[in-house]
């Protein structure tokens, strides 16, 4: 299934993967660590800066030709963009945003994956890159690891429709861990009202080798209307914790 289909539409599917998670509260997404994405890119939105560390994504290589990166626009509506791979060099959006929930491999050379880690980042805030790679990651956005064709953040946000009527149900969550202990915490934010704080819905204790089979939320009557962020954050009991999980959202009104 496409990104667009999976971020916009009736049904979401939003999933997220930190692979190092520490003692405090990180962001269920690729870098292993927190981050604001709505200070970060700012209520009128960023443009990004996009390289791999293999020189064979790119447009004619072996590996990821072109991406397409779906998130929010400066009016927080629902958007996508495709970009061009140039393997080490940088590649910047030609869209501003003021979220992004997801990237994905559109196009591939005869490697039919992308041959390196896909990072995507704030324009200007990446530092010195070295071979493509960031030297900064506080404004590191997305990325995909190498092989994966795909990476989501964790996190969704119900897009404005300019009616404000839009409002999406969270049905189901599934999660699990391994290496050490963690919780989960599942929460909604308002990024651009006055209360920004971050709201814990539920929290899912999951053992160091353990998973939380698919839970029916249906009833729990988490509703994200029109602007609302929803957040996966994970705490590990001890470094290193390794925490995925994956959530659906259905479209009530």
């Amino acid at each position: 299934m496409d990104l667009i289909e999976k971020h916009s539409g009736n049904n979401i599917v939003v999933w997220g993967r930190n692979a190092t998670v520490g003692t405090a509260l990180e962001e269920l997404y690729q870098y292993d660590q927190a981050l604001d994405w709505y200070a970060i890119l700012g209520s009128s939105g960023a443009k990004l800066d996009v390289t791999s560390s293999s020189a064979s994504d790119a447009a004619a290589g072996t590996g990821a030709r072109t991406i397409r990166i779906t998130g929010l626009d400066p009016s927080y509506a629902f958007q996508s963009e495709d970009l061009t791979m140039n393997g080490q060099t940088i590649v910047q959006s030609a869209k501003t945003w003021t979220d992004v929930f997801g990237a994905d491999v559109l196009t591939h050379g005869t490697g039919k994956v992308n041959a390196g880690d896909i990072h995507i980042v704030k324009t200007g805030t990446g530092g010195t890159y070295t071979t493509g790679v960031p030297g900064t990651l506080t404004s590191a956005i997305c990325k995909i690891l190498a092989g994966w064709c795909t990476s989501a953040n964790g996190h969704w946000v119900t897009p404005a429709t300019g009616k404000g009527t839009s409002q999406y149900r969270l049905d189901c969550i599934h999660a699990s861990a391994y290496t050490q202990s963690a919780a989960l915490l599942v929460c909604t934010q308002d990024p651009w009202a006055t209360d920004q704080s971050l709201h814990v819905e539920c929290v899912l204790g999951i053992g160091a080798t353990g998973m939380v089979p698919p839970i029916d939320m249906s009833k729990a009557g988490i509703v994200l209307p029109e602007k609302r962020a929803i957040r996966l954050r994970p705490l590990g009991a001890a470094a290193s914790a390794v925490v995925q999980a994956t959530m659906l959202l259905t479209r009530v009104s």
